[in-house]
């Protein structure tokens, strides 16, 4: 069971805004640049979690572009949280409108990055227990308007998959991948094992994924104070929709 959102759920039209956090720079010293999480051992290139990611897959861990930050609680978690059902149906229609916005807003400010990866589809990280399509795709389906369909090309499989725990076998892709370019997109993303295994699926099957979108990357501002800085540091600053903006912003 989910718990309970931090307050009843609602949503206007323009207060997405100021419930998104631009994430960190990659360019800052103490930040993973492969997850934009907080990387607690500098004399890493990487973070603990993409290390360990790699080392359980094929030695690679696929760098990901993140919407928003998001902590627990908070408006966006509830949103991610409530979007889809308990089977993962589209569910509260707050959340639903809240996400479908978000994801609007971000592919028409990212239009041209999108664009220039020259994706052959979309693929949704899919569910561990339900059949697809995944409530993230119908979404993505309804808001892109950029002629870039979606398809079912990896499923779960049987075997364990769990935090921290990533797995060549928890995924296969499905159909024939070979040599398409798949820009693969999930709601959140915390350790990163769910996708990052899906990842080595579409890559086992011979598809590039050029890029890996999430709409919130979680972090947790009570593990350690300079999570916490980083978060309040970033929940300071105005909302940054487009990427290429956020990276001129490094500069």
């Amino acid at each position: 069971m989910h718990d309970a959102p931090m307050e009843p759920l609602r949503f206007a039209q323009g207060e997405e805004d100021s419930h998104l956090v631009t994430p960190p720079s990659a360019a800052q010293d103490d930040v993973c640049p492969r997850c934009l999480s907080v990387n607690y051992e500098p004399e890493f290139a990487v973070c603990e979690n993409c290390r360990l990611n790699a080392s359980q897959l094929d030695g690679h861990s696929l760098s990901i572009e993140p919407i928003s930050l998001y902590t627990k609680p908070g408006r966006l978690r509830d949103w991610l949280t409530y979007y889809k059902s308990e089977d993962e149906r589209l569910a509260d229609r707050f959340a639903t409108e809240a996400i479908t916005t978000i994801l609007d807003r971000f592919f028409a400010a990212n239009r041209l990055w999108i664009v220039s990866l020259k994706p052959s589809y979309f693929v949704i990280v899919p569910s561990t227990s339900r059949q697809p399509p995944h409530p993230l795709q119908m979404l993505i389906d309804n808001a892109t308007g950029l002629g870039i369909d979606s398809r079912a090309a990896v499923r779960r499989t049987p075997s364990a998959l769990g935090p921290r725990t990533a797995s060549t076998e928890a995924y296969e892709s499905v159909g024939a991948v070979n040599g398409d370019r798949i820009l693969l997109v999930d709601d959140v993303y915390a350790s990163g094992s769910r996708a990052q295994s899906a990842a080595y699926a579409l890559r086992a099957g011979g598809a590039e994924v050029v890029s890996l979108m999430v709409i919130g990357r979680r972090i947790n501002p009570a593990y350690k104070p300079r999570a916490a800085e980083i978060f309040e540091a970033q929940r300071q600053r105005p909302f940054e929709w487009s990427i290429e903006k956020r990276r001129s912003l490094e500069h």
